[in-house]
């Protein structure tokens, strides 16, 4: 998911993109190159690469690559964001990310429930975009509670246990 976000705005910013997907699972980003390359990008300004760790070493070392973007594990982060600060390279790494939603008190109460348990449970669970957060918007005050959060957090409790394996 991230790639989507970071690859429009260094290619609309000038920048060529050498992407390394996760070794697990490549091909959704070659499709991606596929579709870039029938919509007419240049050769060249769009390019994957493929394996593990070698690869990201070499991609971190490399003189003529001058910004690295990363999403992962919280240790492979911090690894990346090591190997580039050692050769004075920009660094984005984003690792162990928690991804927060937010519920209003002027919510739909069903709906916003059946898309809290989407995405914590979408997929398995597997997948970068996964909420792990719920943060619950108020005033703290008892009314908020009863009207808003209790009846919230028991539709979500309810659309889980009706969940299907």
């Amino acid at each position: 998911m991230v790639p989507m976000w970071t690859i429009p705005i260094s290619l609309t910013m000038g920048n060529c993109v050498i992407l390394k997907p996760s070794e697990k699972v490549p091909l959704t980003m070659q499709r991606m190159l596929e579709f870039m390359v029938a919509a007419g990008i240049p050769p060249g300004v769009f390019q994957i690469v493929h394996g593990a760790a070698e690869v990201v070493t070499a991609m971190c070392d490399h003189p003529d690559i001058n910004a690295v973007s990363f999403v992962g594990s919280s240790k492979v982060a911090e690894i990346v964001t090591k190997r580039c600060n050692a050769v004075n390279k920009r660094v984005l790494a984003l690792g162990g990310a928690k991804n927060h939603l937010l519920a209003l008190p002027d919510c739909d109460v069903a709906m916003a429930s059946r898309d809290i348990v989407a995405s914590f449970a979408g997929c398995a669970g597997q997948r970068c975009m996964a909420a792990s957060v719920l943060l619950l918007v108020g005033d703290g005050t008892e009314e908020v509670k009863q009207t808003f959060t209790d009846t919230l957090l028991k539709e979500v409790v309810a659309t889980s246990k009706a969940l299907k394996a």
